[in-house]
């Protein structure tokens, strides 16, 4: 992970692929300040990346985790036996989110013949065909 190849893809606008590449940005400075050697901090740095990567709850982060992968492949960050993986899981995720229940809504309150619905009653508003008796 070169230092030029991050600064060049900062200003990506998504906000999470921007998190990333900042983490992995960060730690190969860092790396460098310590004196490792080009190699070690470009390792530090990719697993850096991945660590910035959001978890794969919800169908918001389960795209932030499609888009950091994608942008880490075409910037020669992550090898693509990793991405393949990564992309399998976060379909896998994606599956899951689709199948889980529609949340349930609470039944309605049945208004028989001649009375009031609930949201009259409390208002105090007469329903049709009835008389308002003061």
């Amino acid at each position: 992970m070169q230092s030029s190849d991050i600064s060049a893809s900062v200003s990506s606008k998504n906000p999470a692929v921007q998190q990333c590449i900042e983490a992995g940005r960060i730690v190969f400075e860092e790396e460098l300040a310590k004196g490792t050697d080009k190699y070690k901090a470009d390792c530090a740095a990719r697993e850096a990346y991945r660590n910035a990567m959001p978890h794969l709850s919800g169908a918001q982060n389960i795209q932030d985790f499609i888009a950091c992968t994608a942008v880490a492949v075409l910037r020669g960050l992550m090898y693509e036996s990793e991405s393949t993986r990564l992309l399998y899981a976060a379909q896998i995720a994606s599956g899951a989110l689709a199948r889980q229940p529609a949340p349930k809504l609470e039944p309605k309150a049945e208004v028989s013949a001649g009375s009031k619905p609930p949201v009259a009653q409390a208002a105090g508003v007469s329903t049709p065909g009835e008389s308002k008796v003061a």
